[in-house]
């Protein structure tokens, strides 16, 4: 960013301070610039707040400020290229006002009303208070980065890192241990592309208001599948979809007839059905013929509901996976204190944790991209490698969470972590083959094409 603002200050025989304001105003294009300053200097360094150069200065007398009225000395005073003259004490909390309201102060104004003079570098580095101008120098440098096409932000909170790309717009891995797309600067989202994720998220914000109220409050009858709101704190449901009449258990969801004294009494329920019996017989529900526009609605809803569940869960595995991280280097020191100084490699644990992270974001945009492919051969694929996938993660994530760790476990967790890799290079490698070949069919309007799912691989 210096040598860009050195680079224009020399061009156009500017001060610094005056380039760096220019720049901003131009949203830091450099040839856009360069053109319409020499179109009309003047007009050019009026609209962006410099007519008078940025040059500062102080009054040569005692004078009034014309925002507390207080009769001040002139060493207290402070004026812009406009000539306004304020104290500092009141530039000094204009200007904490300013940095306060965040990235926008980059392009503060004089505090006189209908002044464009623009307030620079050098005015916040004189008059704010120290941690204000730190302040301001980072919304500076920020606004530059978001800006340049070949930078980007680490996305990870409270991350300062940044990175610039000579030509690699990829997926970037940070020191904090954050991996995301350099592209559209969002979590690395593999193996769907940018567009996708953006209809999915923008899906998601619009949808999950009434998937969440649905997914709380709502079950599927386990005869018909039609969606019941139980409103009463009564457990005996009865369906009232016409042709249905199915009368039910809302906490087991088993057939009322099946409830007696042995399962607590009819008005209570204490079995406990590891199936999942929402959406039993499902497929009665399908009575030929054309469906209604609401039919077919809630159809879709259902389809929704299933893949973002499922990607909803994988996401909080993932943040909880993350959060492991120190977990995991802590049980490395502990098992180092415990070796009675004999060197033990336990580095294994590290890398099944960062396994565990990168699997739970794979499967979790497995989703996004089985929601909106075609059925198909693909899909299938697709769906096999991704239970098997599924079935190594959780696998590893157990063994990673075990709090002792033996010399069996060591050789367990290194094959599985090995594997589950495989699984993962096979899915995205797929995926990335099926792209190139264009073998996929995607939904209409589902954005950019996906890619295949061919290709898995094994261990």
């Amino acid at each position: 960013m210096d040598k860009v603002v050195a680079d224009v200050a020399a061009v156009l025989d500017l001060p610094k301070e005056c380039a760096s304001t220019l720049l901003r105003h131009f949203r830091w294009e450099k040839e856009r610039l360069y053109d319409t300053y020499y179109a009309d200097p003047e007009a050019t360094r009026a609209a962006a707040g410099i007519a008078g150069l940025g040059v500062s200065a102080a009054p040569s007398e005692p004078f009034e400020c014309l925002v507390c009225f207080d009769e001040v000395g002139p060493k207290e005073g402070f004026s812009l290229g406009c000539k306004h003259t304020f104290c500092r004490a009141c530039w000094k909390d204009y200007l904490r006002v300013v940095v306060d309201e965040g990235p926008n102060c980059v392009f503060a104004r004089c505090m006189m009303s209908d002044c464009d003079e623009a307030v620079t570098e050098a005015t916040v580095e004189a008059m704010a208070e120290p941690e204000d101008a730190t302040l301001y120098e980072q919304h500076v440098l920020r606004q530059f980065v978001h800006i340049a096409k070949s930078m980007a932000w680490c996305p990870a909170p409270d991350c300062p890192n940044a990175f610039v790309s000579r030509g690699y717009v990829g997926d970037v891995v940070c020191e904090c241990g954050m991996k995301f797309c350099f592209r559209c600067g969002s979590e690395a989202h593999q193996p769907v592309d940018c567009k996708m994720l953006e209809k999915w998220l923008e899906k998601c914000n619009n949808e999950s208001e009434t998937a969440n109220w649905i997914l709380a409050n709502t079950k599927k009858c386990p005869k018909c599948a039609v969606r019941i709101e139980k409103n009463q704190g009564c457990n005996h449901m009865t369906c009232r979809n016409s042709g249905c009449r199915f009368e039910f258990c809302w906490i087991c969801m088993g057939s009322w007839e099946e409830h007696g004294p042995k399962t607590g009494g009819f008005y209570t329920c204490n079995r406990f059905d590891p199936k999942d019996k929402e959406g039993k017989n499902s497929s009665s529900s399908s009575s030929g013929g054309k469906r209604d526009k609401a039919a077919e609605a809630k159809r879709e809803l259902d389809r929704y509901l299933h893949y973002y569940r499922r990607y909803a869960g994988h996401d909080s595995a993932g943040r909880f996976a993350t959060k492991l991280r120190s977990k995991t280097r802590a049980r490395i020191r502990e098992i180092q204190e415990k070796s009675s100084g004999e060197w033990v490699d336990a580095e294994f644990l590290a890398s099944a944790a960062e396994v565990v992270i990168e699997c739970r974001r794979v499967l979790k945009y497995t989703y996004v991209l089985c929601y909106y492919l075609e059925d198909g051969t693909e899909k299938t694929l697709l769906e096999h490698q991704q239970e098997m996938l599924e079935r190594h993660t959780e696998a590893l994530a157990e063994l990673t969470e075990k709090d002792a760790v033996s010399g069996s476990d060591r050789a367990e967790v290194t094959n599985y972590t090995r594997v589950t890799q495989q699984f993962v290079k096979g899915i995205i490698g797929g995926v990335d083959a099926g792209l190139d070949s264009g073998s996929v069919s995607v939904m209409a309007g589902a954005g950019g094409a996906a890619g295949g799912a061919g290709g898995a691989g094994g261990g």
